[in-house]
Parts: structure tokens; sequence; C-alpha cells
């Protein structure tokens, strides 16, 4: 299973609820404080970061279906999803960032998945980076919601989240699993949200259960 290929098709029901309006408005939530990431590092946010770099695909797929755009300063070449994401300034490709260019576009924060060993040169230079690096579908839930609480928009974050468990459930063992999308259309009736094959939406929920089937 390909880790950024689950979380871009997870993201595909937040994309949906951002089309739909069902994402909430940005509230002042943040609160200062000290969040461990997925590498077990404690990083220290005293202020809403502002200016953030996302070179992780999936990561920068999140931002935006948070609905952070204006935000996000610097992406990688990888990231071209939403399509408003291939108009963010580049700080090369996903695998080897260009440190020069992530400094020159003096972040407040870098969101990475951990797997650049250049990201770790941040340390020396005083900018703030956070390691975003799920494991299974649980993991990308509290990722959202990780995120959602150190941009401060963590109402906004915990809709999301609702948002996407409603076309996945769990079995007796407390696994996720989705609910087929050829099952599903776009839009609402009544409680439901759905997707065809035929919208991004559904071809990315279709990916999504591909993957994890």
């Amino acid at each position: 299973m390909k880790k950024h290929d689950l979380v871009s098709a997870i993201l595909a029901v937040g994309l949906i609820s951002l089309l739909s309006g069902t994402v909430t408005g940005c509230q002042p939530e943040f609160q200062p404080g000290t969040y461990t990431d997925d590498m077990g590092r404690e990083v220290s946010i005293d202020q809403v970061p502002q200016r953030i770099v996302s070179h992780v695909p999936p990561i920068t797929e999140i931002l935006f279906a948070l609905d952070l755009d204006e935000k996000i300063v610097g992406v990688s070449d990888f990231c071209d999803y939403p399509e408003e994401a291939k108009t963010k300034p580049s700080v090369g490709n996903y695998y080897d960032p260009s440190i020069e260019s992530i400094v020159a576009l003096n972040p407040d924060l870098v969101l990475t998945d951990g797997h650049s060993e250049g990201i770790k040169q941040l340390d020396n230079l005083g900018i703030d980076y956070l390691v975003i690096d799920p494991k299974d579908i649980n993991g990308i839930f509290r990722d959202i919601e990780l995120l959602g609480k150190v941009i401060g928009v963590e109402k906004r974050a915990e809709k999301l989240v609702n948002d996407m468990k409603i076309i996945v459930m769990k079995d007796l063992n407390g696994s996720w699993y989705l609910v087929h999308p050829t099952l599903l259309e776009v839009g609402a009736i009544g409680d439901t949200i759905s997707a065809t094959a035929a919208t991004l939406g559904g071809r990315l929920l279709n990916k999504w259960w591909d993957i994890c089937s």
C-alpha cells in the first residue's frame, strides 16, 4: 500500500465537503503549546503559523481541504492537487527539497513527512517543522486534528474528519473499511455524502478503495 496515495484518497471526502460548503469557517481556536509530531518530536508553537511550507503532496492537500491556501507560501514540484497548488512557489522536489528555497520563503512552519534528511537542517536554522507521517487511517484522522490545533482551525479539522468518517465504517475489530464508492453519487442526499467515478472526488474514492482492498 502506498501511504501517500492512501492519504490523497481519504482527502477526497474532505474536498467534496469543502466544495459543498460543509467545512466550518475559521475561528480563533489556537492555543500556544507543545505538540508531539509523528516522529515523537516535541515542537513548541507560540503563535498561529501564517507562512507554511509543505513539500509533501498529501499534507498540502490537507491544508487546502482545511481552506488554508492563503497561508501556504511554498510547496514541492510534486504538489499538483488541487490545481491551485501548482500556482504556489516551489521549493524543489519532494524527496530532496531545497533548504535555501525554504529559508528564502521565510516560513514560520514547515510540514514534512520526515523522509527527507535535508529537512533536519532546519533545526539549526531556527525554523519550526512538524513531521506528519500517518501509518493508517486512524493516523490520518489524528494528524488532521493535530494540524487543526497547531494552525488554529481545530473545529474545521474536526468537521473535516467527521465528514470523512461518514463514508467509512468500523468492523467488529475496530478497523476502518470503506463503503464502496460505486454505490455512491456526488452530493448530499439526506445524511449521505457520495461520489461517482465520473467526478474528481469519485476518482479519488475509487483509488482509495483499490489501495485499501
